[in-house]
């Protein structure tokens, strides 16, 4: 996931869960891991999903599809 996001010119962030991030879980209503949020140039929410390894083509087509908004 990381190596798509920079191909695309993405950002990648991740928070491992842990007492300290429960309130950030919580607040973007996360509830499996590994769950993705990809924001578009405009810091708008474009797609949240949990992803697989199996889901990488998907993954690479929504940052194609993010990267291209704003």
């Amino acid at each position: 996931m990381e190596r798509l996001a920079a191909k695309a010119g993405a950002n990648f962030l991740f928070v491992y869960h842990d007492v300290a991030t429960n309130g950030l879980f919580a607040e973007h209503e996360v509830t499996q891991t590994p769950t993705v949020h990809v924001y578009d140039a405009a810091g708008a929410l474009f797609d949240r999903a949990v992803y697989s390894a199996a889901d990488l083509p998907r993954f690479s087509s929504v940052l194609g599809g993010a990267c291209a908004t704003a």
